[in-house]
């Protein structure tokens, strides 16, 4: 079978349609007028706006797969399936697919982000000078050292010190 090798707009759309409906790009590929999966890798290689419109598609696969795990567990929730043992293993790897395929939405991690707006030292040193207010007026007493605890008897009476 000759698989055509000249990208055009219509064989690039339908492609990627394919792959946005489930398909894999070996799948695609088989179909009638489709280009082989190494003429698709070239493409990729040498192309980086239909690399970037490849990459969509896969994870717009991904996420149908993701809904497609909710259509099959309804499904069987009706008593469609019979055989639970392969409804399981069939969302399971359903599941896993859209995990890598859409991280986004489906990924088993959680992406955690957070800032400082000061650093641990500047914390420290605020901590570190301790101001009294007496009768409303705020006088600045004597900074306060910062020291790990020893455990030992005289460092609690220190504490209890600078505490009063």
């Amino acid at each position: 079978m000759a698989y055509p090798s000249k990208k055009t707009p219509q064989i690039v759309r339908r492609f990627l349609e394919a792959i946005r409906n489930g398909r894999s790009a070996a799948q695609a590929c088989k179909a009638e007028g489709m280009p082989s999966t190494q003429t698709i890798l070239n493409w990729v290689e040498s192309d980086p706006d239909f690399a970037a419109q490849y990459e969509k598609a896969k994870e717009e696969r991904g996420n149908y797969y993701g809904e497609l795990v909710a259509e099959i567990s309804l499904a069987g929730l009706q008593g469609k399936y019979k055989d639970s043992g392969m409804l399981r293993a069939a969302i399971d790897g359903l599941k896993w697919s859209a995990a890598r395929m859409a991280p986004k939405g489906f990924g088993d991690r959680m992406q955690v982000e957070h800032s400082a707006e000061s650093s641990y030292v500047d914390a420290l040193k605020a901590v570190q000078t301790k101001v009294e207010v007496i009768e409303g007026d705020a006088i600045e007493a004597q900074p306060l050292s910062v020291r790990a605890r020893d455990g030992s008897a005289g460092s609690k009476q220190a504490k209890k010190q600078t505490m009063q």
